[in-house]
């Protein structure tokens, strides 16, 4: 074995220890990690592995993939948050595993390293590992594709490849939808024309797109039949609606995303962008591979700026480009190691500023005392971190290897430093607390009612369906019931009461119910407190109940 490979195998037992290290350390974040758990352990307790559902109603926001494999994992592992984090730990160590068949075909085994490496030492990738959130899937579909593509375009009759292609494409369409399909075709396409020789027929081979439709349609055609109208609900709101307009409330700035993408990829991006000469030559050499990853950066970046739903996590299919293309200017350039003390100078700066103005950061946000007393000794460790990465550079010199152990060490440590700062987070925003508090007084036969309000992990955490007495159908957050109250009501056995149900309920109370409200809705909460005893507030939400056993509540006060 190489010396070389001993240091690659460090790294890599260093970033993936980093990113499966203590996924159950903190509660799970409402909304995204609440609503996701809790359609996953519906699937899984119900059997249904068709029509991924929340709270007893259709999620139609999303396909089946992402949920399916968090089922699964419940099965195994229980319904703990270790589960529910365990698909997007499992996709991005196979998006790692496929992005590094990627860059061996594009480099060699050095740059293939050099390129993985990077990509699981990016905040992106080590955040979105470790959530209840389907991007790091995503990113894996998108490699599949790429990589196939890749190939197809570069074997003669490579229509096997093509087919690995689509089915990339439809295993990303099965897990989050039509901006899979969208995504490869932005860059294959444009730089398949840019190279001519009629490569674009590798891209669009009928066998691979008859072979995608033979894999998607059973499920669409099975989604048809649970609920009539499902597929122009997916291609006219979930996907229309959410790049023209901004219906769903995830609208942003024009610059959006120019900020988010190079922090996003640090410290790749910094090294890419101090290595101008080295770019600028392989543009000018006309180089395939170069213009193949500026086009997979810039066109997307230009699609994802244009669309008026944004997101963070929407550009991490871009961060493999960046770990490719850091390792082609990396590689291309002999012993220089091009960029790399730019990328050196970033880590030393950003780390000063964590530590001369840690006390200053929490001016920076607005959030709980709670979590204002964790971000000084965060920054500090984290400052220590990146000050130790960067200088450690200066030491290693053109020590390649070593080199790219010191650059993707501060980014690998933040699982171990964050832990403190995750667990105030998601004291304020989860749903656990409140599941803690209500779980005493609640039996078999115990209503949970949430007037005007539902959190979203609660479901997750009681292992129960929540009664929600509303007429403001957003509050489940699934766009399917706000835009179809009727239907959602009307599906069978529907949690979904109307607004003033709750009075009436708690009037007859045939059976024990508890009540949970806005605690920043002090009209509901003066009704529920003229009718029954107070059981707990947690930041958010208040806690009233159960009717019929006052003195068991209050005994909980």
């Amino acid at each position: 074995m190489r010396r070389a490979d001993l240091w690659y195998a460090a790294a890599a037992a260093l970033l993936l220890s980093a990113l499966a290290f203590n996924l159950d350390g903190w509660a799970l974040l409402d909304p995204d990690e609440g609503r996701n758990a809790t359609v996953m352990r519906e699937m899984a307790e119900q059997g249904e592995w068709v029509l991924p559902q929340l709270n007893g109603l259709p999620y139609l926001d999303k396909p089946v993939i992402y949920f399916g494999v968090g089922a699964a994992a419940m099965k195994v592992f229980g319904p703990t948050e270790t589960a529910a984090r365990f698909p997007s730990l499992l996709f991005t160590i196979a998006a790692a595993a496929m992005l590094w068949l990627l860059a061996r075909r594009m480099f060699d085994e050095d740059g293939a390293w050099t390129a993985t490496l990077a990509f699981l030492a990016t905040p992106f990738a080590v955040a979105y590992a470790r959530v209840v959130i389907f991007d790091a899937a995503v990113v894996f579909w998108v490699l599949v594709a790429m990589y196939g593509f890749w190939r197809a375009m570069h074997t003669p009759k490579g229509w096997a490849w093509s087919l690995l292609a689509w089915a990339g494409i439809a295993g990303g369409l099965l897990t989050k939808g039509p901006v899979v399909l969208v995504f490869p075709f932005m860059v294959v396409l444009p730089w398949a024309v840019w190279c001519g020789e009629g490569r674009w027929k590798a891209v669009l081979d009928p066998v691979g797109i008859l072979a995608a439709v033979a894999m998607i349609l059973p499920w669409v055609w099975a989604m048809g039949g649970h609920v009539p109208g499902y597929m122009e609900y997916v291609l006219l709101v979930e996907t229309a609606q959410r790049f023209a307009t901004d219906d769903v409330g995830r609208s942003g700035p024009f610059w959006y995303f120019l900020p988010i993408l190079p922090a996003a990829a640090l410290p790749w991006s910094a090294l890419v962008l101090g290595a101008p000469k080295q770019l600028r030559d392989l543009v000018r050499e006309r180089d395939g591979r170069t213009m193949f990853l500026l086009i997979w950066i810039i066109v997307p970046l230009i699609f994802f700026t244009l669309a008026q739903s944004k997101r963070p996590q929407y550009i991490l299919p871009l961060i493999p480009a960046i770990t490719l293309l850091a390792a082609r200017v990396w590689h291309a350039d002999g012993e220089t190691l091009a960029g790399t003390r730019v990328a050196a100078n970033v880590l030393i700066l950003i780390g000063a500023g964590l530590v001369g103005f840690r006390d200053r950061l929490v001016e920076l946000f607005e959030t709980t005392p709670e979590v204002a007393t964790v971000i000084p000794s965060t920054a500090l460790w984290l400052g220590v971190a990146l000050l130790m990465g960067g200088s450690a550079v200066y030491a290693l010199s053109d020590q390649r290897e070593k080199v790219l152990l010191a650059l993707a060490a501060p980014v690998a440590v933040i699982p171990f430093i964050a832990g403190p700062l995750m667990i105030a987070i998601a004291d304020d925003r989860s749903a656990a607390g409140l599941a803690t508090v209500m779980t005493p007084v609640l039996t078999e036969e115990t209503d949970v009612v949430g007037v005007d309000a539902w959190p979203p992990g609660l479901g997750f955490y009681l292992g129960r369906q929540i009664t929600v007495s509303t007429d403001r159908p957003e509050v489940l957050t699934s766009n399917w019931v706000t835009r179809n109250r009727e239907a959602a009501q009307a599906w069978p056995e529907s949690p979904l009461r109307s607004g003033l149900w709750w009075q009436r309920a708690i009037l007859s109370c045939a059976r024990p119910r508890i009540f949970v409200v806005s605690a920043n809705d002090p009209l509901t909460r003066t009704e529920l407190a003229s009718a029954l005893p107070f059981l707990a507030e947690t930041g958010r939400y208040a806690v009233y109940g159960p009717c019929g056993g006052g003195g068991l509540a209050m005994a909980y006060h």
